[in-house]
């Protein structure tokens, strides 16, 4: 059985990003059963947001920036689905997010579960 790392809290629900390179899927999940009750996909992978921001004409926002008002505007057509609000829900993003092309690459870390 896996359990959540005291350090991190244990939430009741929380924001799954999966953005690969063709394409995002952000799911709400509860826990502790972790079901997904709504989820919203795109074809907006990593490579055809990064091709955006690349082109993006005038003063170019910094790519975290960028990103972040893209998945801003995802999780606001999750709300949608939900007729809710999902302000203080934490995200959990994977994939191709901390690539060279993705929000910026991160050193790897432990994985905050214990077996």
């Amino acid at each position: 059985m896996i359990t959540p790392d005291p350090r991190i809290g244990l939430q009741s629900r929380f924001l799954s990003c999966e953005w690969g390179t063709p394409m995002l899927r952000v799911c709400l999940v509860e826990s502790p059963a972790l079901d997904v009750r709504a989820a919203v996909e795109s074809s907006d992978g990593i490579a055809p947001v990064y091709a955006r921001w690349s082109e993006f004409e005038g003063k170019r926002p910094s790519r975290g920036t960028f990103y972040r008002s893209y998945l801003r505007e995802r999780i606001a057509a999750l709300e949608n689905t939900i007729d809710g609000k999902l302000a203080g829900v934490p995200m959990v993003v994977s994939g191709m997010a901390s690539s060279s092309i993705g929000m910026g690459g991160h050193p790897l870390q432990k994985n905050p579960f214990r077996r």
